[in-house]
């Protein structure tokens, strides 16, 4: 019916163990691959968007599907968009699978500088065949900073951009339209 072991060790209590976070530095990037990096410039230099800002890195094309507006994508190093890949503050924008990232949404506000990556790398992984565009947001600051912008042109195109950035205590708010 049953067996039982008369060898059975008494159970062993074992001390808690204390798990700590510790921050790290973040990754070193690949120096082997070329990069390049962009200051976000003052506002009124005509540059508007992150694609306006990068299009003239060597071995980045944008491609623009249309006048003011219309969507845009990016291509290093002759890749196509699924295979340049955008991150910003770390966190992947480009889609795993099917089409690339529309660059035309992200307006220069509220963006610290552009890191353009270009030629595959480990760090990145899989879908940054053609190189990776790291873009790095401003850190908010304890006062708040609200900024808008209307632009209008010709056959009534328009634009409204915003920007809002505050810090409350140790956390940070960083937002735009």
């Amino acid at each position: 019916c049953c067996v039982t072991s008369a060898l059975a060790a008494p159970p062993v209590t074992l001390p808690p163990i204390d798990i700590e976070e510790q921050e790290s530095d973040p990754p070193k990037r690949d120096g082997t691959s070329s990069s390049t990096v962009i200051q976000t410039p003052p506002e009124g230099t005509g540059l508007e968007t992150v694609g306006d800002l990068i299009e003239d890195v060597p071995g980045v094309h944008i491609r623009s599907r249309g006048g003011f507006g219309q969507s845009s994508s990016v291509s290093l190093r002759g890749t196509d968009n699924q295979q340049s890949l955008v991150i910003f503050d770390d966190i992947p924008l480009t889609p795993a699978i099917g089409q690339g990232f529309d660059l035309s949404i992200l307006d220069l506000q509220g963006i610290d500088r552009i890191e353009v990556y270009r030629g595959g790398s480990a760090l990145f992984g899989a879908n940054a065949i053609g190189g990776a565009i790291r873009i790095v947001p401003t850190d908010p600051t304890s006062a708040s900073t609200t900024r808008t912008r209307l632009t209008y042109g010709s056959w009534n195109t328009t634009s409204l951009n915003g920007f809002h950035s505050s810090k409350h205590g140790t956390a940070g708010l960083l937002g735009a339209f």
